[in-house]
Parts: C-alpha cells; structure tokens; sequence
C-alpha cells in the first residue's frame, strides 16, 4: 500500500512539474516574440493558462487533499481539508471547461481561416479575439 501511495505521489509531482514548464515556456515565448501573437497564438497563450491551472494548482490541491485524508482528517482540521477539496476541484472543473471551449474556438476560427481567407483577417482582429476569450473565461467561471 505503501508503495503505491509514493508511486502515485512521484506520478503527480512528474506531471505537475513537466506541466509547469513546457507551459511557462509556452507564455513566455509568445510573450517574448511580438511576431507570434497571432490569432491562433493567443487562443494557444489562454490554453496555456488553463492547462497551467490543471498542471500545477489543481493536480497540486488534489493530491494535497489525498495525503491528507489517508493521514486522518480529525475534527480541528476538517474545514481546512473541505476547503483544500473544494478549491482543487473547482480550479479543476473551471480550467476543464476553459480547454474544452478552447479547443472548439480554434477549431472554429481555422474553419474561418480555411473557408473564408480574405475575409479571415477581418472577422477575426485581435480585439475580437480578446473579447472572444474573456468570454471563455467569463462563461468558464459562471457554469461550473
């Protein structure tokens, strides 16, 4: 039991770790070049927050809240514990629905890029496509 409990842990933490990097170096790069903000690349940029989310706070809260109940939640900690759960998985739950709104958006918007190419640079400017995702994030954070 033991060792399935330290294989979970360094699963987790492999994965936490490997999320955080390959998407910091996501947003810094598109941060870093001005020639890579395009429309898609920022759809990508706001992926990259969602999937960071998952990666290093929820997967981190989640696995908090394991150890933490295998060790014996008593009653002076049980709120603390509650609110560990509950925090995981809404950042969870939040985040799962941002990529998967995200991952349509894209798909739309290269629909638009392929089907309708002159008139893709003017349906999607990038002032649309900021307002495009604030409204993800907005209806993420109402409807789950």
């Amino acid at each position: 039991m033991q060792t399935i409990w330290i294989l979970y842990i360094i699963g987790h933490s492999t994965h936490t770790v490997l999320c955080f990097l390959t998407n910091t170096l996501l947003i810094y790069v598109i941060f870093r070049f001005d020639y890579l903000r395009t429309t898609t690349n920022l759809f990508v940029l706001s992926l990259a927050f969602a999937d960071l989310a998952i990666g290093a706070l929820s997967t981190t809260f989640t696995v908090t809240a394991d150890i933490w109940g295998i060790s014996g939640v008593n009653n002076d900690t049980f709120d603390q514990f509650k609110a560990i759960c509950l925090t995981g998985h809404t950042i969870g739950a939040v985040a799962a629905l941002v990529e998967i709104i995200h991952l349509f958006a894209i798909a739309c918007e290269r629909l638009i890029y392929i089907v309708y190419p002159l008139k893709y640079p003017i349906l999607l400017t990038q002032t649309r496509t900021y307002v495009i995702i604030t409204v993800i994030w907005i209806f993420s954070f109402v409807f789950s």
